[in-house]
């Protein structure tokens, strides 16, 4: 009987003994059309099948991975706004949306939720489908509410993530034009003076207004008088008629009536001047505490970390456009760098810290 070829060692894994099925190569390229064995490296090649197998593996994940990227968004996005129609963050919502939806090719629906201080609009966020398609646009107030309230119905640091950055909110301290302290410096010593004497305006019992006025009167180490108001336009009216003397406000409110002359801008809520308006000096000094105001993106925190990928990094590319940053400055808005999701995160439960001590210390309470 005439002995059995011997096999053909050249041949790697093609090489068949009796009796042993051919297996399947461990990583078949997508499409075999078009491919052979000549693709793969040889140092693959030489490695055990097992280790070959971990290796398809691995790769194949990867391959998910970019293809869920390139897949979303599926349907329409909504951003749930966390305030009233026609206000500072519906029109910047709506003109964001409206690139939003230029970039990745779905219709964007915006949706007004106010309420609770930011609260609702959270929570329907939070209970969304975890995809990516349900967004939050919110400012600081969202990491200040909770901390008010006995009871939340969401918890924000665990049921949201933070997607990205959208633009910084300039505060300006303003008085009515007839006030005799025409300066910042001239006011805080009018106050040294006259401790509790001068009363400051606030929106918001606890917004973030109050807590960064607070932090100028810790700064400057003077005393004024909290003022609350349910919402922003009966406390201008207020300020203006001279029935309190001090608010600090969103610029893109107040700046008509310092630009028709009804009220007097006195200083800027940073360390640094404001360039669209150089002459107003800073409230705060570098090194002192204090909080900016911005805008947000969040969403569900069990979203894939690849959908917030492609949110955040359309977001990068709109804030790049010139026209889009043009516009930002038009409602006195200051454009964001853009940090990656990891270190918003991070950032978001630092201050979120910040708020919880300045209110813990000072002993603020909601109304």
């Amino acid at each position: 009987m005439a002995a059995a070829p011997a096999p053909d060692r050249r041949a790697g894994d093609r090489a068949l003994r009796p009796g042993i099925r051919p297996a399947l190569h461990p990583c078949p390229p997508p499409s075999l059309k078009g491919h052979s064995m000549r693709s793969v490296p040889r140092a693959v090649l030489r490695l055990p099948l097992a280790r070959r197998r971990l290796l398809c593996a691995l790769a194949l994940g990867g391959f998910a991975l970019g293809a869920a990227a390139q897949d979303f968004p599926t349907r329409p996005l909504r951003i749930v706004v966390a305030y009233p129609p026609g206000g500072g963050a519906d029109m910047l919502a709506r003109d964001f949306g409206q690139k939003l939806q230029e970039r990745l090719g779905q219709p964007v629906i915006i949706e007004n939720k106010p309420g609770a201080g930011t609260l609702l609009a959270a929570a329907q966020v939070a209970k969304a489908p975890a995809d990516g398609h349900t967004l939050l646009l919110v400012t600081n107030t969202l990491l200040i509410s909770p901390q008010l309230h006995n009871a939340s119905p969401v918890d924000v640091l665990a049921e949201l993530r933070p997607v990205a950055s959208l633009t910084g909110i300039v505060f300006v301290l303003v008085t009515p034009q007839k006030l005799p302290q025409r300066t910042l410096p001239e006011l805080v010593a009018h106050m040294k003076a006259h401790p509790g004497e001068v009363n400051y305006a606030t929106p918001s019992q606890g917004g973030i207004t109050h807590l960064i006025g607070t932090q100028f009167q810790e700064a400057h180490g003077v005393r004024m008088v909290t003022v609350p108001y349910k919402g922003t336009s009966p406390a201008l009216v207020d300020l203006v008629s001279g029935r309190v003397q001090t608010m600090l406000d969103a610029m893109a409110t107040s700046l008509p009536y310092i630009r028709d002359g009804r009220l007097r801008a006195l200083g800027v809520a940073d360390d640094q001047p404001w360039p669209g308006m150089p002459d107003v000096p800073p409230m705060f000094a570098p090194g002192q505490r204090f909080g900016r105001g911005w805008y947000r993106l969040f969403t569900g925190a069990g979203v894939p970390d690849a959908a917030v990928r492609v949110l955040n990094g359309a977001t990068a590319e709109i804030l790049a456009e010139p026209a889009f940053n043009a516009r930002l400055k038009a409602l006195a808005l200051v454009p964001l760098g853009q940090d990656d999701p990891a270190a918003l995160r991070a950032e978001t439960r630092s201050e979120y810290r910040l708020w919880g001590d300045l209110i813990r210390e000072k002993g603020i309470k909601a109304e």
